[in-house]
This record gives C-alpha cells, structure tokens and sequence, in this order.
C-alpha cells in the first residue's frame, strides 16, 4: 500500500543519503516492517483502543512524519521508540516505515524508551511504577533520586508511583482497565494504600469502582475504616496507661505516657481515642473559639 503524502517529496531526498552516518552517529532509512522487532523492554503494555485507531486515520491521511528509533540486532533492526506507529504502520498494510538508527546498549534502549512515553504521557500509573522498578533491577539507576535524575522528573513522583507496587494484584490491574481509567485513577490508589491489610484494601478499591468515589470521597472512606480497625483493637477492661490532666481558663491539657521499648503504637493511639471521648463526656463538648 503506497500513500500520497508529504514524506512522498522526500523520500527521494531520504534515499539518496540513506545509510549515510549523520550527526551523533544516527543514520536515517525506510526499513520494511517485516524486518523490525518490538523492544522487549518497551515499558508499555497495551497498544489498542480508540487512541490506536485515531493514529491509523493519522498515518493514512499525512504519512508518518516522525520516523521511529531503531538499532541493528544482528541481521534485523529493533524498535527502540515509536513501537505504536511501527504497529499501525502494520494495520494499514504498509510496506516500510521512515527510521533513524542508533548505537545504543540495552540499558539506553530502555532509558530512550521509557523517556519518550514519559514526555508523551502515554504510561498507565503502573507500567510508569513498573519501568521505574526495572531501572532500579537493571542497575541503571541506584536510587529514586537517580531515577528523577535520568529521566528530568521530580523525585516524588518516583515515589507515590513506586509505592503502587505494593498493592493487591487485583487492585493494580484496575490502572490497566479502560473500564475503570477515569473511576480508579492513581490518587485513588495512594489513598486506598495507606490501609494496612491487604483485603480492607481490595474492599476499598472495589467500593471506589462501583460507587464511583471522587478522591475526596475516597478519603473519608479510608479514613472510617482506619478509625474502626483501631476502635476493635481496644481490648474490653483493659487498664489504660496513667493519663495526666491539668485545667486552665481555656480548657484543659492531657499527657498520655508512651514507651516505645514495650507499647505499641497503634495501641497508644487507641487509648488516646477512647480517653478523649472520656474527656468529652466529662467536660462538654466546650465553647467555640470567638
């Protein structure tokens, strides 16, 4: 399939330098589709949809006007970016495609990939979470710092994506599901991931998708069930730890004694809860601050 557009007038151009090192070492050619491989460190997963089918109109009607990168392997060539269009090149039947070559390791052939889906916004929070995983494995980076570093973004983006990870399965693989892309986003998972057990989380995602929870609301949600998991953690007549109390004119101060060599922490928070709410009922709910 041959198509009328603007790469037709330099084709000619293209050719006539064709394997001819330009600056930086990179080389430009029209390779056939049938001699190029997708890059098995391309960080993502999923290539079909509305957005696939949009950039097939693209290229039917203007060409592709940004070759893709590629490097020799042995006797064929491996796409290092721009693996969308190789594919839609594909489904148009095209025989060829316009690239760029490079001399790059594999550890560069992940960074290239990675950053070029990264400036175009095209990662799911979890494969972005993911590649930032596989720079750690591969010793391309030693740290979230180097991280940000390699790829010109904050450190703490690093972070919140790297700590989705931690999530149930079943839970990360709503980041993937086009069903739930603007219901379970990744805000959503931040907060659901500060409950500690595996199934209050599965429970929080679930009740997120179904009753489509605006973050905010997501929160007030994590934050009920965190409060009633530390509620039931009170165990009936137990002795509370010595409370100390001293009124003045504008209220009263309360001193809750902790060790953290033989109390737990989580068990001093519950006291502290019931305590207040001891203090409440003793003193009044007391007057609004004027």
């Amino acid at each position: 399939m041959k198509l009328n557009n603007p790469l037709e007038r330099v084709r000619e151009a293209i050719h006539s330098g064709m394997g001819q090192p330009q600056a930086e070492g990179r080389i430009f050619a029209f390779i056939n589709l049938d001699q190029l491989d997708p890059n098995p460190f391309q960080p993502r997963h999923s290539f079909d949809g509305e957005t696939m089918d949009d950039l097939c109109r693209s290229i039917e009607q203007h060409g592709v006007i940004e070759p893709i990168i590629v490097r020799r392997k042995e006797d064929r060539y491996e796409i290092i970016s721009g693996e969308r269009r190789w594919r839609a090149c594909q489904k148009l039947g095209l025989e060829e495609i316009p690239c760029v070559l490079k001399n790059v390791s594999d550890a560069e052939a992940f960074k290239l990939a990675l950053t070029e889906n990264i400036q175009r916004n095209n990662l799911t929070p979890l494969e972005e979470a993911e590649a930032f995983r596989r720079l750690l494995d591969m010793k391309i980076a030693r740290n979230q710092t180097e991280i940000g570093e390699i790829l010109g973004i904050r450190q703490q983006r690093v972070s919140d994506k790297l700590r989705l990870l931690e999530l149930p399965e079943e839970v990360r693989a709503l980041f993937g599901d086009s069903r739930y892309q603007d219901r379970f986003t990744q805000k959503h998972g931040e907060i659901v991931g500060r409950l500690s057990e595996a199934g209050q989380i599965r429970e929080a995602a679930g009740k997120v998708v179904e009753e489509e929870l605006s973050t905010r609301e997501t929160l007030k949600l994590v934050q009920r069930m965190l409060k009633a998991k530390t509620l039931s953690g009170i165990k009936p007549g137990r002795q509370l730890k010595p409370l100390h109390v001293s009124r003045n004119r504008h209220g009263f101060t309360l001193k809750l004694s902790f060790d953290r060599r033989r109390d737990s922490l989580e068990q001093a928070l519950s006291e502290l809860l019931q305590m207040v709410e001891r203090l409440r009922k003793e003193f009044g709910p007391g007057e609004p601050a004027k």
